[in-house]
């Protein structure tokens, strides 16, 4: 197989499971969003609280740690761009926070600089997703009830495949370090990241352009997916189980 070019998004459209599986992957975004705000949300009020007692000045801490945790609460039961949108300002603010406090002190230990980093982390990480779906926002809300059905079965089809494994069942193809694992049918392939937040549906054709060299000893897989651009690689192993069912001609019945 030669190599092909990137595969597109666009070029996908017409399967109605991949415009389901684009918002569902966006509320996962969300949901993710949120697990981290909770936690990191826990962390700025509880210790917060502790700053303010010392120094009254601290008292914008915990209550910007009491706008991460409530808004990541809701963003973990109702995944939203608005519960996306409010955890990136609040981040920013901490970020600010955090950053001015250490500019202050001038402390090098790590309780302030893993608090600038955790900062950073979950900025860039709300805000690069709410671009991208700032972008998608039209797309997203014309998906239909058939679309996103469709990508609920396709999901279940492919947790069905999941249950023995990657290393026992042969139809079942993982990237490095399982990133991705991909449920190749009788005809199609479904893949999904180990967190759900990227998961999209490929025919052989499809597939067989994604692979960045059909001839190399290990696959890789290119995508510009709306959210994101994808690279999983995959080992010698995986690799044969996708050249083998790109090449073939049909499916055994599963």
């Amino acid at each position: 197989m030669a190599e092909g070019p990137t595969v597109r998004m666009e070029t996908l459209s017409a399967r109605p499971e991949n415009k389901g599986l684009v918002l569902i992957s966006a509320h996962r975004i969300v949901y993710v969003a949120g697990v981290f705000g909770v936690v990191f949300g826990l962390m700025n009020t509880l210790g917060g609280v502790f700053a303010a007692v010392e120094d009254s000045a601290n008292l914008p801490l915990p209550f910007l740690g009491v706008c991460l945790f409530g808004l990541a609460v809701a963003a973990r039961k109702r995944p939203s761009l608005g519960t996306l949108l409010g955890l990136t300002v609040v981040a920013a603010l901490l970020l600010f926070w955090h950053f001015w406090a250490f500019l202050v002190d001038l402390s090098w230990s790590q309780g302030p600089i893993m608090q600038v980093g955790l900062s950073f982390l979950l900025t860039a990480y709300c805000g690069r997703h709410c671009e991208r779906l700032l972008h998608l926002g039209d797309s997203l809300s014309t998906v239909t009830e058939r679309e996103l059905k469709a990508a609920q079965q396709s999901l279940e089809l492919w947790a069905r495949e999941q249950r023995k494994g990657p290393e026992r069942n042969p139809y079942v193809a993982a990237s490095w370090l399982h990133w991705c694992r991909i449920a190749l049918l009788a005809d199609k392939a479904i893949c999904v990241n180990w967190s759900a937040t990227r998961a999209f549906v490929l025919d052989r054709r499809e597939l067989r352009m994604a692979v960045k060299r059909g001839n190399a000893a290990r696959f890789t897989i290119r995508l510009n997916h709306p959210l994101g651009r994808i690279w999983y690689p995959f080992d010698r192993k995986n690799t044969e189980r996708l050249r083998t069912w790109l090449l073939s001609a049909s499916e055994p019945e599963l």
